[in-house]
């Protein structure tokens, strides 16, 4: 398939709100026709904490998160995805940022070569006004040729696009209408090699809300917030789930006596009170300033007089606003809107 037919394909199917794994699965399937590539990885992330919430894999083991973890949060180089996010152009070959010395970074010296024999990587950080909400790494073998100019451009060409499927498929996709179950909270005792050591109760319909596929002894989202709580003490994320609706992931190191330098830390499993959706909703809808403020006003129950008044506009330009917001959000009403908002 040719180059703009892929990036066509790839722009309609940003927009069709699919759940971010069927999106990132089709993605990296069209992508492969413009780019050949050995294995890949794609995920979504957090717009709150810049962590990384789940991961599509191809030919990487499914269980090897925890390390591109570490090396994200805990050893990132010019090349990492927080980092590249914040470039004009956020793309990037691993060699090339690296001063044409791969070996800096850890992942490639310590991962990529041993383990998988993985030479050339490059990485697309998806991200939108500032906020970063997906990742795509395409690598190739050892002993092949790397990732040319052509192909980063192409990569280049599709960042808003990346961005727009993530952003709906993560925060508003997957089954927002379906009946949300309800659960009892749990607490985990994980120790330093991610292993569940304790829990005050059957952990394993948590996992198995937060990873439906199983493959990975912990849900990546969990892995996420255990590498970050290491590093600052404690971390929380907040993630959509199938059955539970939005699931708060909260980690701490336990403090106490006996202290050591690989310290077990709690991890606590909760369903996250009502308008817990909201920060990553309002994000996801890619609102302006001025919808922003108005949203706030509806949320408080103002009428389109009080809102023209309170922002010195005329009652037909919130009208028009409000249009706007309604169409982003697909929904026909205030009372929809408010319904969608706050979960």
């Amino acid at each position: 398939m040719r180059a703009d037919r892929v990036r066509d394909a790839i722009l309609r199917l940003s927009t069709a709100g699919l759940p971010w794994d069927e999106f990132a699965e089709e993605t990296l399937e069209l992508i492969a026709r413009a780019i050949p590539y050995e294995a890949a990885t794609m995920a979504p992330f957090d717009p709150q904490t810049g962590l990384i919430t789940g991961s599509v894999k191809r030919a990487i083991p499914s269980d090897s998160y925890a390390r591109f973890a570490h090396f994200e949060y805990t050893a990132p180089d010019d090349h990492s995805f927080s980092r590249l996010a914040l470039r004009e152009r956020p793309v990037g070959v691993l060699v090339d940022d690296l001063g044409g010395d791969p070996n800096r970074a850890e992942r490639y010296r310590d991962f990529y070569l041993p383990t998988l024999s993985l030479g050339h990587e490059v990485r697309v950080a998806a991200r939108t006004r500032g906020t970063l909400w997906g990742g795509i790494s395409l690598f190739r073998q050892t002993g092949t040729s790397g990732f040319s100019p052509g192909e980063v451009d192409f990569l280049a060409g599709l960042v808003d696009a990346i961005a727009r499927g993530f952003r709906t498929g993560a925060a508003m996709s997957g089954g927002a209408s379906a009946p949300v179950q309800s659960a009892v909270p749990t607490v985990l005792v994980i120790d330093a090699a991610n292993t569940v050591v304790a829990s005050t109760g059957d952990h394993r319909a948590w996992f198995a809300q937060l990873d439906p596929t199983g493959l990975r002894p912990l849900p990546i989202s969990v892995v996420s917030a255990l590498v970050r709580a290491r590093q600052s003490g404690d971390a929380s994320i907040t993630v959509r789930t199938p059955g539970y609706g939005w699931v708060a992931v909260r980690a701490a190191v336990l403090r106490g006596e006996g202290a050591t330098d690989s310290p077990q830390l709690a991890v606590t499993l909760d369903q996250a009170g009502p308008g817990a959706s909201l920060p990553h909703v309002i994000a996801a809808l890619d609102l302006t300033d001025r919808e922003r403020q108005i949203v706030d006003l509806v949320l408080a129950g103002r009428s389109t007089t009080e809102i023209a008044g309170a922002l010195f506009l005329s009652p037909y330009t919130v009208q028009d606003h409000l249009k706007s917001i309604f169409d982003k959000a697909n929904v026909r009403s205030r009372r929809s809107l408010a319904a969608m908002l706050l979960g």
